[in-house]
């Protein structure tokens, strides 16, 4: 159960980052479509650095929610199997 709970945990902050990300979603793509054609960085601006930096970020919150829900998905899926491994076992004649 405490398992059950650690990954229920898991998905909740999962959702939170992803929800957070969502709003940013569109900044992120205008800023990383720009900033990469620019050759130097000494190009930029403090408020381009700045912007390119929390695009950086971002991207990364998204992909450890992307991380957390493939990991929640995936140890569902596990369980399930586990189950069904079991029901077998208990009740093969049913199957």
């Amino acid at each position: 159960m405490a398992e059950s709970d650690a990954l229920n945990d898991k998905f909740r902050g999962a959702l939170t980052i992803f929800s957070r990300s969502f709003f940013e979603f569109r900044f992120v793509f205008i800023t990383s479509a720009v900033i990469p054609g620019i050759k130097s960085a000494k190009m930029l601006t403090d408020k381009q650095k700045q912007m390119h930096l929390e695009a950086k970020k971002t991207m990364a919150q998204q992909k450890k929610t992307e991380d957390l829900l493939l990991q929640a998905k995936l140890e569902k899926q596990r369980r399930k199997d586990v189950f069904n491994s079991i029901q077998k076992l208990i009740d093969p004649v049913n199957r």
